[in-house]
């Protein structure tokens, strides 16, 4: 496999490599298009007719129960020594369906390669042991 390709696909995987330069500019560029959204928006009247969904709702005793919100656990990310790549890997599952994905960065976080795999059905334990093996298959390939 070469880091030098966009893209590469086959039936059950897509792997996107980039060359490691390519990022540097990534957070101005997120800059720029939460900017380009956020001038667009207009929030001035968006208070008044929420007032009058919610009066409107309670006329016709409809009771509106949001979900709860998930418990949101903070994860520090360490970058690895200025030599190394790091892979952070994982696998996750529906009731029909299976995945593991992984992320290879380098010192400076910058992306040098991502996977994402479908594993078929079985447990949560075997995605995650995928996406582990895949991301050691994909070290090896490119040492």
């Amino acid at each position: 496999m070469n880091f030098d390709s966009p893209l590469l696909q086959n039936q059950n995987q897509n792997l996107l490599c980039f060359p490691q330069n390519s990022f540097s500019n990534f957070s101005r560029k997120i800059e720029d298009f939460v900017n380009f959204f956020n001038d667009d928006i207009n929030f001035n009247n968006d208070s008044q007719s929420q007032t009058k969904e919610s009066l409107i709702s309670k006329q016709f005793n409809i009771s509106i129960h949001p979900p709860k919100a998930p418990d949101i656990k903070e994860v520090i990310w360490r970058p690895p020594y200025v030599t190394l790549v790091k892979c952070n890997s994982d696998g996750a599952s529906t009731l029909t369906s299976l995945a593991c994905g992984g992320i290879f960065r380098n010192h400076n976080a910058e992306l040098l390669c991502c996977f994402a795999e479908n594993t078929g059905l079985n447990t949560t334990y075997f995605a995650e042991l995928c996406g582990a093996m895949k991301a050691v298959e994909i070290a090896a390939d490119n040492n």
